[in-house]
């Protein structure tokens, strides 16, 4: 599985004929003129109280390219324009260099008419799916890289664009590097440009500007392929027929197609054309032609999501029955997704983990239940109040029979899933995700292949919770992945690639444009892999794959998704062939289904099973704790308690801790202690600690006498070397708390930032023991990281952190720390009082902004009317409301003016508040935490630390609110001239 080098080749356009403007457009007022100057000519643009920016525009494209050019700035700010569009409203849409005479912003990226300022001079940025921002460090001192440039002085500007990659030179020194990664806003291709901003005094001069294409030389628009592969664009959809997210081949080949809003679609490729099917069933994100019918996943809130069967009675080539086999779902995105035909006759569908289990689920007999958090600590929710409340089995993958009669999870502790594939010995695996917003932080886990293992838990918690990949109750990844979005998986083996290809997984990344291809090699009970890239296209946001029957053999693959534009490609063997599976399965693999199939049946003894417990492959370890369900649960507990060997002792317990009774905590406890100091292994250690957390999780604490003996055998332990040994144990530690601070202080300090980080988590958590030097020093350390390199909840989760740590502090303890810290400790937003101007209507503010002048900063006046304090703009700001990057390119100027005055008109359910009636009174705030015994409101999203916690016990009902949690009237202190300004900012480029 070689790939083809991509071999690139440099042509040169004419941009600047040197003479005049002849075949550029103006957009704007026309301030661009041509100036000769000792025997050099230059494109000079010049204007005086510009109040609308001035474009310069060349009339070609350029998608991949290297554009160098001179210029000398003497006033004002200029934008080097490229890979621009015009939207149907006129609106100028792409990316520029910027060039400001005050030497502040030049080099800088922007993007204009959507997200704004996007990577500052000095800065090197990634901007993922989702809008997820990461600072990936920096190319060098801001300062040090613009020190040489001067009004007046020519200066060089070299922007390279390689796809994603954008780099800006400034005489030859690299100030700006950014990775512009999400296809639902990246620019590919477009015209270049020159601007002069609005405002004051502005004038530039440009010369020597030259373009030089780079375009790669491959017969299928920039999608690479292996060697004995090609590749076609069969169609580009028409955005009357919405962004494409599901396909399913019929029985004769046909093709059909969901888009993710509307109605599913049957493909005629050979005019390349589409209608829609005779039954009105849509938003599909899942299709599977069997038996005679097409089973559809619908994506979308009861009474229409759920499970459908569609049939063809007349054999006319159209379906004409329509049943609802099964009523579920919740419109989400992470709901219910593919459905595939498992070895076994069954379906099996896999699910997101913000969808509750389908009707008519038999837990009783599912491999995967008795499911539970198993968090012995209380964790943090994400700070931007993604999934708080979401508790396991998470994501699964359920299976049902043709009917839909009965559900059984197959497996749980996914996140949000898209696909399943099945290979010849009948292993099914799953490409699942991470939340990016958490990159960074200890506990996030990367994208990751999943091999489903019946019974299994994979480990997936909300927020903080997620369980660490070594434990000895949750499954490894078969490999983990560069950042993706994973979506589509198959089994190349079920077209015509040939024998090499079989046994081979295709795994789909949506968000980089790409492919990988895995082939899964045993180790032990399950799977290990390494990655190789298949595909890599631009764009190439692949949503879903399938292989066409014979004859054809090829896969289909089609792009789109949250709106974007579909295509339809086509990947297939230069020689096609069919291959019989060559089916060889590992005597591990194979006792390993032999335990499943015990776990329904029980027809293993006690002794067989058990000497598959405590081997270390955590595979077989999950098959045999299923096998146990099966047999006499007193038996079971008897040889767990009995156990002495520590390894084994760690499955049985794990058993007897998530079904069994309370009855035997104490015992199971002190043998848990005994174990681990008598043991050296210290993964078994590890693993013993973890079942104690477990079946505290699960039953309680332990009496004093037993607590005294935990205390004294984790203080040892946390002189381990090893640092799962010391997560673990002090861990447990905090939950007794045990007196530790100093000790977790200390820790803190460590010069591995996983390894802090983690530290300060338990750190929030842990009652009394505190000095008020310790206190300080605790909180002066987390806002001491704010600034750190990580994805977009990080700073928040450290917020949250403090929040926690001084929630149940007496309020006069409170006040008197915070008064403690020094004024560079706090990170404010300075207070701007000012006077009240109107009390503003939409009516009278549209009349008064016709004749306003513009007056003021932008920036400034953000801040002045508080906006800033709740939402984020270009990475500056509060997470309370909505992020405004880009708000230019979604929201029309009375569209924007309507939201600033109307707050209410149409809220988030992302940032709604929340109704809480007590016996005390009705409250109001953002839901950002919550457990068994109480919630937390955020109540005034201005304050760092105004949270309300308030028992359940104490709660009459909770219901959602349709009131803003943005305060009405926040323009009544800005003259029409300012409001004027601040529109103008946040649309401007």
């Amino acid at each position: 599985m070689v790939l083809h080098a991509l071999a690139l080749t440099i042509c040169t356009a004419p941009i600047f004929d040197g003479q005049s403007l002849e075949g550029f457009t103006v957009v704007g007022p026309a301030v661009w003129t041509v100036e000769t100057t000792d025997s050099e000519t230059s494109i000079v643009g010049s204007g005086d109280g510009l109040t609308q920016a001035s474009w310069l525009l060349w009339p070609g494209t350029a998608g991949d390219f290297v554009l160098t050019l001179a210029f000398q700035i003497d006033a004002g700010t200029t934008a080097v324009a490229y890979r621009t569009t015009f939207d149907d409203t006129h609106q100028l849409h792409g990316y520029f260099a910027s060039i400001d005479a005050t030497n502040t912003d030049t080099g800088s990226l922007h993007e204009i008419g959507g997200r704004g300022p996007m990577t500052p001079p000095g800065a090197r940025r990634r901007f993922g799916f989702q809008d997820n921002r990461q600072d990936l460090g920096v190319v060098g001192d801001a300062d040090a890289l613009l020190a040489d440039i001067t009004v007046g002085t020519w200066h060089t500007l070299r922007v390279t664009a390689k796809g994603p990659h954008l780099t800006h030179h400034i005489d030859g020194r690299l100030v700006s590097e950014t990775w512009d990664e999400d296809p639902s806003t990246q620019h590919m291709t477009g015209g270049i440009g020159f601007g002069l901003k609005p405002g004051s005094n502005s004038r530039v001069s440009l010369r020597q500007i030259d373009l030089r294409h780079i375009e790669a030389i491959s017969s299928i628009d920039q999608l690479q392929v292996p060697d004995g592969f090609h590749a076609q664009k069969l169609m580009d959809v028409p955005s009357d027929q919405g962004s494409w997210v599901s396909m399913a081949f019929e029985p004769d080949g046909e093709l059909l197609v969901s888009p993710q809003h509307g109605r599913i679609r049957r493909l005629n490729l050979a005019e390349g054309t589409s209608e829609p099917i005779a039954i009105d069933i849509g938003h599909a994100q899942g299709m599977l032609y069997s038996d005679g019918a097409l089973y559809v996943i619908v994506s979308r809130n009861p009474p229409k999501g759920g499970l459908h069967r569609l049939r063809d009675t007349t054999g006319d080539g159209r379906y004409d029955t329509h049943e609802h086999l099964a009523i579920w779902g919740n419109g989400s995105e992470h709901g219910p997704h593919a459905i595939r035909l498992g070895p076994d006759g069954k379906l099996w569908i896999v699910q997101g983990n913000h969808t509750a289990l389908p009707p008519r689920t038999n837990l009783e007999d599912s491999p995967f239940r008795a499911w539970a958090e198993d968090l012995l600590l209380e964790r943090q929710w994400d700070a931007n109040g993604h999934a708080v409340g979401i508790t396991s089995p998470g994501g699964v993958v359920l299976r049902t029979d043709l009917d839909a009669l009965s559900f059984e999870v197959v497996s749980g502790g996914l996140r949000n899933a898209c696909d399943l594939a099945f290979m010849p010995d009948d292993s099914c695996f799953t490409f699942d995700s991470d939340m990016e917003w958490d990159m960074g932080m200890p506990w996030y886990r990367p994208p990751r292949v999943v091999h489903i293992v019946p019974g299994a838990d994979n480990g997936w918690r909300g927020g903080t919770g997620k369980w660490a990949n070594w434990y000895p109750d949750a499954l490894p990844a078969v490999a983990d992945t560069p950042p993706a979005s994973p979506t589509a998986v198959v089994h190349a083996g079920d077209g015509g690639f040939g024998a090499d290809w079989e046994g081979v997984l295709l795994l789909a990344d949506w968000s980089y444009g790409r492919i990988w291809s895995l082939e899964p090699q045993a180790k032990g009970a399950s799977f290990t892999g390494t990655l190789e890239l298949f595909a890599h296209g631009r764009p190439f946001n692949v949503s879903c794959m399938r292989f066409a029957p014979k004859p054809d053999g090829a896969l289909y693959i089609i792009t789109g998704g949250r709106g974007t534009t579909s295509s339809l490609w086509r990947i297939a063997a230069d020689e096609p062939q069919w291959v019989e599976p060559q089916v060889d399965i590992s005597p591990a693999i194979t006792q390993r289904m032999r335990l499943e199939r015990a776990g329904v049946a029980g027809n293993l003894s006690i002794d067989e099973v058990w000497r598959h417990l405590g081997t270390g492959d955590r595979a077989m370890s999950t098959a045999a704790r299923s096998a146990l369900h099966a047999l006499p649960q007193e038996t079971v507990r008897d040889r767990a308690l009995r156990e002495t060997d520590p390894p084994i002792m760690v499955d049985g317990m794990l058993h007897l801790a998530k079904h069994g009774g309370g009855d035997d905590r104490d015992e199971a406890l002190l043998r848990l202690a005994a174990a681990t100091t008598r043991t050296g292994d210290v993964g078994v250690q590890a693993d013993l600690l973890r079942a104690m957390a477990v079946m505290m999780a699960r039953h309680g604490d332990p009496t004093a006498a037993t607590r005294d003996v935990l205390e004294q055998t984790l203080h040892r332990m946390l002189q381990n070397s090893n640092h799962q040994v010391q997560r673990e144990a002090a861990r447990v530690l905090v939950h007794l708390n045990a007196d530790i601070n100093a000790w977790l202080l200390a820790k803190m300090e460590s010069v591995h930032r996983d390894d802090a980080l983690y530290w300060a988590l338990l750190a929030r958590l842990h009652r009394g023991h505190w000095t008020p030097s310790q206190e300080l020093h605790y909180v002066r350390w987390l806002r001491r990281q704010r600034g750190i390199v990580g994805g977009r909840s990080a700073a928040g989760f450290l917020q949250a952190f403090e929040t926690r740590f001084m929630r149940d502090m007496e309020a006069s303890h409170r006040n008197a720390l915070l008064g403690q810290l020094d004024v560079d400790d706090n990170p404010t937003v300075p207070s701007m009082k000012r006077p009240h101007v109107a009390h503003w209507t939409i009516s009278e503010l549209n009349a008064a902004l016709v004749d306003a002048t513009p007056e003021g900063d932008g920036e400034a006046l953000f801040t002045a009317a508080r906006c800033v304090e709740c939402h984020r703009f270009h990475g500056r700001g509060g997470s309370a409301g909505p992020d405004l990057s880009g708000v230019g390119g979604r929201l029309s100027e009375p569209d924007l003016l309507r939201a600033m005055l109307e707050p209410n008109r149409n809220v988030s359910d992302q940032y709604a508040a929340t109704w809480v009636e007590t016996e005390d009174g009705l409250f109001t705030g953002r839901l950002i935490d919550i457990d068994a015994r109480r919630i937390v409101l955020d109540v005034d999203p201005y304050a760092p630390v105004r949270t309300m916690s308030i028992l359940r016990s104490d709660i009459l009902s909770i219901e959602p609110s349709d009131v803003s949690t943005m305060p009405s009237g926040l323009l009544n202190t800005l003259r029409p001239g300012e409001i004027r300004t601040l529109l103008n900012w946040l649309r401007e480029p």
